[in-house]
């Protein structure tokens, strides 16, 4: 039987969302086997919630394996860092890669030469006539789409839309999808 082109395009979606699965349950996983290591929990302790906010920044930044650095929860507070303050420093983290992906999207504008004028237009016409909806889009996404925001903000970027309609709603989205994973991730080995 030959697959045609939508069934691969299937395939190849079903494969990724596996993929993503193995990748974020092993690292669940392994943070939870990994709080028991005396050496482990004293790096952690000594970088403390420096060593949170760097590691949600290194996760913001990774488009190739987007895992999040929530599934750590269980070694950062096996090393005595409060929940509320892990989420703090992972929302702020996630920020300022957020910020890092905006500037790359920006510099890309000044670089790329528009290949969808019409996209373009269509998006700074929006963002300039309805930025509720641009405001409501961006924190839907930060909050409940477990992907990297790099994939919203570059286009955004490319297409113009200023940094201050985006900051705060992305730190909502962030202290929102933070506080979901932090929570999920502490009390998923209660139903384990």
């Amino acid at each position: 039987m030959k697959l045609t082109n939508h069934h691969k395009s299937i395939a190849t979606k079903i494969t990724l969302f596996v993929l993503t699965a193995i990748l974020f349950g092993g690292a669940i996983i392994g943070s939870q086997l990994l709080r028991d290591n005396p050496a482990i929990l004293t790096v952690i302790e000594s970088f403390g919630y420096v060593g949170v906010f760097v590691a949600a920044v290194v996760s913001g930044l990774s488009v190739a394996a987007p895992i999040p650095a929530a599934t750590l929860t269980p070694l950062f507070t096996a090393a005595g860092l409060t929940v509320p303050a892990i989420i703090f420093f992972l929302a702020l983290g996630t920020l300022v890669a957020d910020t890092i992906g905006y500037a790359i999207g920006r510099l890309g504008r000044s670089v790329i030469p528009s290949g969808h004028p019409r996209m373009q237009q269509f998006t700074e016409r929006i963002a300039n006539q309805h930025p509720a909806f641009i405001i409501l889009f961006v924190t839907g996404y930060a909050a409940l789409i477990p992907l990297p925001n790099e994939l919203i903000l570059i286009p955004l970027a490319l297409c113009g839309v200023s940094w201050r309609l985006l900051i705060i709603p992305l730190l909502v989205g962030a202290l929102i999808i933070q506080t979901l994973l932090v929570t999920g991730v502490s009390l998923l080995p209660t139903f384990i």
